[in-house]
């Protein structure tokens, strides 16, 4: 995935989106060419890495991709309208200044790793586990009978996914200057959309464009 540098999600973020979603893609390359399926994951980080579980219909053949494999978390995104980001001030500040045109933000989280199968029916009942312990915490796993989980192990495979690299894209309107991120914080919260956008606009792209802002006021000073 591109990434250009002021998009690029600190790592703390990155890993906060991926445990407020813990659902996303798996892409996978078989026999016959890319397979995605959307799955939801327990994950156990370690580091910067972490390792991704989940479990696949054994119908499913994506199961048998073992190998490299993608998974791609997605979410917020929003399309945002010139009107959003009204520009002021003199003609000749304007003419120095991009035009504002429409635009889309998202965030994404892309994680590379080794996918592994498992159908020994110990490790699916874990995983089973581990899954509705991060999802909801709050249900008694016990309360499945005997019976009913043999069944369903039978039916499942599980996959593992030992992720070796996490790269977090948020394209938040990084680039534009701090007054028009203001302006367009104000802008989604007036239009009642995107509580996720705003936060991330006012706690991550603001202070970016204010330290890069500062920054040319610097390297002007020492001139």
């Amino acid at each position: 995935m591109y990434v250009p540098a002021h998009f690029k999600m600190p790592a703390d973020k990155a890993r906060e989106f991926v445990n407020s979603r813990l659902a996303g893609d798996l892409v996978t390359t078989g026999p016959d060419g890319l397979e995605a399926t959307f799955l939801p994951f327990s994950v156990t980080w370690h580091d910067e890495s972490c390792t991704l579980k989940a479990h696949l219909s054994k119908v499913n053949k994506q199961w048998s991709h073992e190998g490299q494999a993608l998974v791609i978390f997605n979410g917020p995104d929003l399309y945002i309208p010139p009107r959003w980001t009204p520009q002021s001030g003199s003609e000749q500040d304007l003419l120095r200044r991009p035009q504002v045109v429409p635009t889309w933000n998202y965030i994404t989280v892309h994680m590379r790793g080794e996918l592994l199968a498992h159908e020994d029916p110990e490790w699916i009942k874990q995983s089973l586990f581990e899954l509705s312990q991060q999802h909801d915490p709050s249900w008694d796993f016990s309360s499945i009978s005997s019976h009913k989980l043999a069944k369903m192990t039978r039916a499942l495979v599980g996959v593992e996914i030992r992720v070796s690299e996490v790269i977090g894209k948020a394209k938040m309107s990084q680039n534009r200057s701090a007054s028009d991120i203001l302006n367009l914080a104000d802008a989604i919260a007036q239009a009642g959309h995107g509580e996720e956008t705003q936060r991330y606009l006012r706690e991550v792209s603001l202070p970016h464009a204010k330290a890069r802002e500062q920054a040319v006021l610097d390297a002007k000073d020492k001139r």
